[in-house]
């Protein structure tokens, strides 16, 4: 009886070793890619950049403001279309209003006085896209999904030059 106490504990000890060498993986790593939170995410996102891009229209004081303004909105619009398509076909759900804290944002820019409007747009969308570009890339790399896998190569080159351009604009404030 000894003997077979012994082998036991030395199994486990010799098991508790093993994984305590295994590589942990971290919450993220974990987590798998979630198309559905992807294609949700994106739409309130893009929504918001075609709805501040109608009011950089109106209240933009450089061309160019009003210029990009126009083409986000055009531009973002057929994003949202696509996004509402693709989530129609593989049934994602989302939501088509603004949320609260996007409402309270697009109220922000819209009581900013005119002189201040571009410069804070301009800065705000360098931002938002260089975070959407990277979420981009990475349902390229991660998403199982081909219809979505499309959509986001398709799309990243909008999101890519959008960048570009913000970028023109902001170095010649």
């Amino acid at each position: 009886m000894k003997i077979f106490e012994l082998i036991c504990m030395a199994l486990l000890f010799i098991l508790s070793i093993t994984t305590a060498e295994l590589p942990q993986k971290s919450k993220e790593e974990k987590k798998a890619f979630d198309d559905a939170d992807f294609v949700k995410s994106a739409f309130a996102e893009s929504k918001q950049d075609l709805e501040l891009g109608k009011l950089a229209m109106m209240m933009g004081s450089h061309s160019e403001v009003k210029k990009i303004g126009e083409q986000f909105s055009t531009e973002h619009s057929k994003i949202c279309e696509d996004l509402k398509t693709l989530a129609g076909s593989e049934k994602f759900p989302l939501i088509e209003k603004l949320s609260s804290e996007q409402q309270q944002e697009y109220d922000q820019y819209k009581s900013l006085a005119r002189d201040k409007f571009d410069k804070e747009f301009v800065q705000r969308m360098i931002k938002t896209h260089e975070q959407d570009i990277e979420k981009y890339n990475q349902v390229i790399k991660d998403s199982q999904n081909v219809k979505l896998k499309e959509f986001a190569e398709r799309t990243l080159p909008v999101l890519k030059d959008h960048l570009k351009q913000l970028r023109k604009i902001g170095t010649r404030d």
